[in-house]
């Protein structure tokens, strides 16, 4: 065999992928040509760090710290539901405290309301009666209205 062919043929020969005859064939010519035997040796150290490399070195603890992340995620996702219901809380709080204050705001001044007709005095009611009857004795067509508010006001 010439070194041409023999050089396509080693990449087979060292993976022991040709046929016994051929293997024969490339390890004769390997045995007498040196540049053919020094392309293989180096052919040969390449492919077995390519394996080297290859090899699956496993972790004993990686079952442990995937386990470990899992429950992390897990323990996040519950805070994370937590902070949503807490945000919504700190949002409905103010609102109610709105609502209890206007209810309450309410409710005073409606007894506030409520009392001040009751506190009328007497002097107040004779003064409304007063202009009431002047303004119903008077003319209503005789003037303007501004002329017949400012009569009443003039009797104060």
């Amino acid at each position: 065999m010439n070194c041409k062919n023999v050089q396509q043929k080693l990449i087979f020969f060292a993976e022991n992928d040709l046929s016994t005859l051929e293997a024969v064939n490339v390890g004769k010519h390997l045995e007498g040509c040196s540049d053919c035997n020094l392309l293989y040796e180096e052919l040969r150290e390449t492919l077995g760090v390519i394996e080297k490399e290859k090899e699956f070195r496993v972790n004993p603890f990686f079952a442990t710290r995937v386990e470990q992340r899992l429950a992390n995620l897990k323990e996040k996702e519950i805070l994370l539901s937590q902070s949503v219901w807490l945000v919504r809380l700190t949002k409905l709080v103010p609102v109610a405290l709105s609502l209890v204050l206007a209810v309450w705001l309410g409710i005073n001044l409606g007894i506030n309301f409520s009392q001040t007709p009751a506190q009328t005095t007497v002097s107040q009611v004779s003064d409304t009666t007063f202009y009431f009857e002047e303004f119903m004795q008077e003319d209503l067509y005789a003037g303007t209205i501004e002329s017949v508010l400012m009569i009443n006001g003039d009797k104060n």
